[in-house]
């Protein structure tokens, strides 16, 4: 019995350690972000709403807002999405948008909304 209870106290310690550990870096990637992104500004192609199977209301509620944005240099186009903190933004389809990218990886952005 004390064998079992040592390997679940174990597996709870990784998993919260595993969790603190992916919180930490999702954050330390966001501050990164922030002190050395790029700005670019995105033109909004998509505003949809009641995307996904959630129970909760809250991804039914707010709109995912999708915006576009092409690099001058290289002609590569990028899709950025995010969920809106608001249910009724003020934008609107071909609206601009500030969105914060990783200068070497575009994919890893965060839009200003």
């Amino acid at each position: 019995m004390d064998k079992i209870l040592l390997i679940d106290l174990l597996l709870v310690a990784v998993t919260l350690a595993l969790s603190i550990a992916i919180l930490s870096y999702m954050g330390w990637e966001f501050n990164r972000l922030h002190h050395h992104g790029r700005r670019i500004i995105a033109t909004i192609t998509d505003i949809s709403y009641g995307i996904g199977n959630s129970t909760s209301r809250f991804s039914r509620d707010h709109p995912y807002v999708t915006a576009r944005w092409i690099d001058p240099g290289t002609g590569r186009s990028y899709t950025f999405w995010q969920l809106a903190a608001e249910n009724k933004p003020f934008y609107t389809i071909g609206n601009l948008v500030p969105v914060l990218i990783d200068p070497n990886h575009p994919n890893y952005y965060a839009m200003e909304i």
